[in-house]
């Protein structure tokens, strides 16, 4: 499995969601979809695209199973939609190489490569186009929110892809392989790659896909999603606030980066209400 330069120092979201529909409707300004009270309706100020209003929203009690309406804005209602890597244009294929570099040391990593690339063009290359059947992206109306890049281990095994990094990258990326292997189990499915657009953070999309990529690893019979994070990412107590534990840590980039990276995972729901 060819992942790159040991990713995902995430930048995220720190709103709960209580979606776990894969379409809805909700206002731009108050994403993801609130958990409203049954005689509860959208404040004026919600209405208006202020902030929405504390007194009449409460958080789901859970992220999968939750049975929540999304709060609508009827003057500006945005639809979310999860999109295939197939079928997502390729303006918005270059825009996810960008924000891969919001979640690893890619700048480091990318000079210097043997194609001769400039770093965002060597990412859509190497990180982005071999593993399409693997992404998923989401967008708020027409407009690219964020994406995942998730699949299990074996089905990394079954995509061929090339390491074009100068030969030291080459070497630390042999390294983030081999840690990979030891701790993403047969059984997990391992999210390579989770960036969301920084206009669209603050709002609870991380809870989105997280719900999306939950979806497809219970529709893939897997018991746990697996992921990496820098120790140094703001996304690394967000995920321990949603049911992530480490796994092991991989130090091999701390004498490049001042850095650690931590394999993280999560039990599926099942396997949590199961125990």
């Amino acid at each position: 499995m060819r992942r790159s330069c040991a990713r995902n120092r995430l930048a995220a979201i720190t709103t709960r969601s209580c979606a776990t529909i894969r379409i809805w409707s909700a206002s731009t300004r108050c994403l993801p979809p609130i958990c409203w009270r049954a005689t509860a309706s959208a404040s004026p100020r919600a209405a208006s695209g202020s902030r929405c209003a504390a007194p009449a929203q409460v958080r789901c009690p859970s992220l999968v199973g939750a049975s929540c309406s999304p709060m609508n804005d009827l003057r500006n209602p945005t639809a979310l939609t999860f999109v295939p890597g197939p079928a997502v244009p390729a303006p918005d294929l270059d825009r996810m190489a960008a924000l891969l570099f919001e979640t690893s040391y890619l700048e480091y990593c990318s000079v210097a490569n043997r194609l001769g690339l400039p770093p965002r063009q060597l990412q859509r290359r190497q990180n982005i186009d071999p593993w399409l059947r693997h992404i998923v992206a989401l967008y708020e109306g027409t407009r690219l929110a964020g994406f995942y890049n998730a699949a299990t281990p074996a089905q990394y095994a079954g995509t061929p892809a090339l390491n074009h990094y100068r030969d030291e990258v080459q070497a630390m990326d042999a390294a983030y392989d081999a840690f990979v292997a030891r701790h993403a189990g047969a059984d997990d499915l391992f999210v390579a790659s989770l960036a969301i657009e920084p206009a669209c953070r603050g709002r609870g999309l991380l809870d989105v896909l997280l719900a999306d990529v939950e979806r497809r690893a219970l529709a893939l019979g897997c018991a746990a999603v697996c992921l990496t994070v820098w120790q140094s990412s703001a996304a690394l107590p967000m995920y321990g606030r949603r049911g992530f534990t480490v796994r092991g840590t991989f130090d091999d980039a701390y004498p490049l980066f001042f850095d650690r990276l931590h394999c993280m995972a999560r039990p599926l729901a099942t396997t949590r209400e199961e125990t």
